[in-house]
């Protein structure tokens, strides 16, 4: 993810924004914390159709993970072999091996990597570089402790198994400009082919 690796760090990304926000936050020049949630919720229920529309024609099984508005399937299905694990409100970050590949809805591939490559699956920063919020939620598992990242799969994106999904453009780049073939507020669709997944630590 030539893009993702490069700019993902300079991007601010929506969960670090809601995390470190309470809601009398203001920021020299930034929005509230209750601007920033109707701007995101504003742009969520604008794309919403559009994912859909384009989950029904372009996956064989789509289904919709409510609690973030996107749309997925499962390619393939192998035993589950990893387990997440927990700490404190969070996940202990996983160190990943994947091949994938993005696109606009418009089929425009903006990433394309099909010889495995690393990744440490946490939020962005200055120091550990990280993923996009939407591959934060593709592979960590679903929880019930609502202070976690809500997965899309029970036990999380597992060795072997290989998912597609859309996201809206909150859970990607989200308003980000300059970034190489993406445009602001664009939905990705990626393709992530999983070939192993273990522990930071």
């Amino acid at each position: 993810m030539k893009n993702i690796k490069l700019l993902v760090v300079a991007l601010l990304a929506v969960f670090t924004v809601s995390s470190c926000m309470d809601n009398n936050d203001v920021g020299p020049t930034g929005p509230t914390y209750e601007q920033e949630m109707k701007r995101r919720d504003s742009t969520l229920n604008a794309q919403k159709d559009d994912l859909e529309a384009y989950a029904k024609a372009n996956f064989t099984n789509p289904k919709e993970d409510t609690t973030y508005g996107i749309w997925y399937e499962v390619i393939n299905t192998p035993e589950k072999t990893y387990d997440y694990v927990k700490s404190g409100q969070g996940w202990v970050p996983v160190v990943a091996q994947l091949k994938y590949k993005g696109e606009l809805m418009d089929k425009t591939v903006f990433d394309d990597e099909q010889t495995t490559t690393q990744f440490l699956i946490v939020n962005p920063s200055s120091t550990t570089g990280g993923v996009i919020p939407a591959w934060l939620i593709a592979f960590y598992p679903q929880s019930d402790n609502k202070s976690n990242i809500q997965g899309l799969l029970k036990d999380g994106l597992q060795p072997g198994q290989k998912i597609r999904f859309i996201t809206s453009s909150i859970w990607g780049y989200d308003n980000a400009t300059g970034i190489d073939k993406i445009p602001a507020n664009s939905p990705l669709v990626f393709t992530l082919d999983v070939s192993s997944v273990k522990s930071q630590y």
